[in-house]
């Protein structure tokens, strides 16, 4: 992934709950996602479940072990 702009972004991989469709996930009253069970991020620390973004013009990757399933990446 790479970013442009002035904003950080990030990627974080999460599992697809039974009978939910992609884009349905809750969201907090700050526009967040809740990020349980997540099973990959790309931020600026690279680590699961931290960091503060990716800043603009910069390169971020995760390589998640997935299994048979469905997921979604917010």
């Amino acid at each position: 992934m790479i970013t442009t702009g002035v904003l950080a972004h990030e990627a974080v991989v999460m599992p697809l709950p039974s009978g939910q469709a992609a884009g349905q996930r809750r969201t907090g009253s700050d526009g967040q996602v809740d990020e349980p069970g997540s099973l990959g991020e790309t931020s600026r620390s690279r680590g699961l479940g931290s960091g503060n973004g990716i800043a603009a013009d910069t390169r971020a990757w995760t390589t998640p072990t997935l299994r048979p399933g469905h997921y979604e990446l917010a």
